[in-house]
């Protein structure tokens, strides 16, 4: 059987758990309305709620490098057990997919803030917003794949490992595996970016445990 340290354990499940905290508390903030508004809501809503819209992002920010930093340790426990090339596979995913989605939020707080104050100040929307929108959403989109991806790939690690109970591993590969093409095809559920850091929640508190 595998041993693990337990600090390290212990380290990285709180980062895990204080991670998904972080988000869910960006996401939970208000305004609420821009998420399920068309474009021209959204840029308005966002244009009236400068501070706001600083603070969602910003425990989004915080949310998502404590994650990594949670997955960092978590690889290197398991990959110091002697695992697959799986823990490895699944924080390389989960890292170039943050960088696509903290540049989306990069141009969520500059080009879409931008926008939406000048949406409130002339009644009208920029022309340049649009493209630039969707550029925006397609790296969210990028980023929420491979996080589904990298989840379903840490849970079949976690499988082969002692470290977590081994319904929460099957719960974690289940999960990503049904996410992430549910996701692709417009299923609400999986829409939300805070349903990434469910699983995470999960594995941080049984590492706290543990």
């Amino acid at each position: 059987m595998e041993t693990y340290n337990p600090r390290d354990i212990h380290f990285a499940g709180w980062l895990l758990l204080t991670g998904a905290i972080a988000f869910w508390i960006g996401a939970g903030s208000p305004p609420y309305k821009q998420w399920t508004s068309p474009l021209r809501e959204y840029l308005e809503v966002v244009g009236t709620h400068k501070l706001n819209w600083y603070w969602i992002h910003a425990c989004f920010v915080i949310g998502v490098l404590l994650t990594l930093f949670g997955l960092r340790i978590l690889t290197t426990l398991l990959r110091g057990a002697h695992l697959s090339f799986l823990p490895e596979l699944g924080f390389t995913g989960f890292f170039f997919g943050s960088i696509l989605w903290i540049l989306s939020i990069a141009f969520r707080v500059t080009g879409d803030l931008q926008a939406g104050i000048e949406t409130v100040q002339t009644g009208s929307m920029p022309e340049w917003i649009e493209p630039l929108h969707r550029w925006s959403g397609l790296l969210f989109g990028i980023y929420m794949v491979l996080a589904y991806v990298s989840i379903a790939v840490y849970g079949e690690a976690l499988l082969q490992s002692s470290i977590v109970p081994f319904w929460s591993a099957r719960f974690a590969f289940y999960f990503g595996l049904i996410a992430a093409p549910l996701f692709l095809v417009g299923f609400p559920l999986f829409a939300p970016p805070l349903m990434v850091h469910l699983p995470f929640a999960i594995i941080g508190f049984l590492l706290i445990k543990a």
